[in-house]
């Protein structure tokens, strides 16, 4: 029965831990959910949706190569065909998406600064930011206690500033650095991996790991966080740089900026596939999170 449970969940894109949970009730009470019942139309519609996306990648995916499937809330690394490792990631809100795109990881940073994106800076810091009269002290001035709670310092034509200098009503604040300096409570943990691209998303360790007990995990701003950033680090630096293990946990516990270029680039495919094709022939399906496959869907006329 427990084997049963767990390859029902694994079918239906829920954690396959063989208990049946909220999530899995949801699923086993709703016949046009089960494979039983799908729409054919539909089944077949979903399919060729998924295979399109497969057309939008290189037939030769690398000797090595790292996959974030949006959907599944998943990564895996896979080398020589087979998949080496795999992990828990967190993806973007629906309305901060993580992209679809590949690119090439570069550089990998032990001890990252977190520098902060205008669209933070306009949407989640600038609204804290209050103006306070004082009766009895003559003058005002300004609330920047978001500055001071989170860590950030400010610079400003590469000068470091005092925030409560500013006036705030007068300062564009997307023309100021607001930056978090590595550390303990750095929003991105110990680690990020880099692989430049116009959407400025990357992959990094976290503080908030209470996210990935979550069966949804779209909680970021489009960045993917990694629930095991020191066993993905480890794979990299072995085979990258040649680094033990013991190594790879020395950077992450005691680095401070250390920025790692890759002698050779890893390829980095960011995917959206709602369904695949188990070893087995059956179907594993995963919610469409931005309802992406309808428009999908539509642009091929199907």
């Amino acid at each position: 029965m427990l084997d049963a449970v767990k390859q029902f969940q694994a079918a239906h894109g829920t954690h396959a831990d063989g208990m049946v949970g909220p999530g899995t009730r949801r699923v086993l009470n709703a016949p046009h959910k089960r494979e039983a019942g799908v729409n054919k139309q539909a089944r077949v519609k979903s399919i060729l949706v998924n295979m399109e996306r497969w057309r939008w990648l290189p037939h030769d995916l690398g000797g090595m190569y790292i996959n974030a499937n949006i959907p599944e809330f998943m990564l895996k690394v896979v080398k020589e065909d087979e998949t080496i490792h795999s992990t828990r990631i967190v993806v973007g809100k629906p309305n901060t998406q993580t992209p679809v795109f590949s690119n090439e990881m570069q550089t990998v940073v032990f001890g990252p600064y977190w520098h902060v994106p205008n669209s933070i800076k306009v949407g989640e810091i600038r609204p804290y930011l209050r103006q306070e009269a004082s009766w009895f002290f003559g003058g005002g001035g300004w609330n920047t206690g978001i500055l001071q709670r989170q860590g950030l310092h400010v610079r400003y034509g590469g000068r470091e500033i005092d925030p409560r200098s500013l006036d705030w009503d007068r300062i564009d604040i997307r023309s100021l650095e607001i930056y978090q300096p590595p550390g303990p409570n750095n929003v991105l943990g110990k680690v990020k991996y880099l692989f430049p691209n116009k959407h400025d998303v990357y992959m990094h360790d976290t503080s908030q790991r209470h996210l990935f007990a979550k069966q949804v995990r779209a909680e970021s701003h489009g960045c993917m966080r990694v629930q095991h950033p020191d066993q993905l680090a480890s794979i990299i630096m072995k085979h990258d740089q040649g680094w033990s293990g013991a190594r790879t946990i020395s950077a992450l516990d005691n680095s401070y900026d250390q920025q790692i270029a890759l002698r050779n680039k890893i390829p980095v495919y960011i995917t959206y596939f709602t369904l695949k094709v188990n070893p087995d022939g059956s179907f594993s399906t995963f919610g469409d999170l931005y309802g992406h496959d309808p428009r999908m869907a539509a642009a091929l006329r199907l």
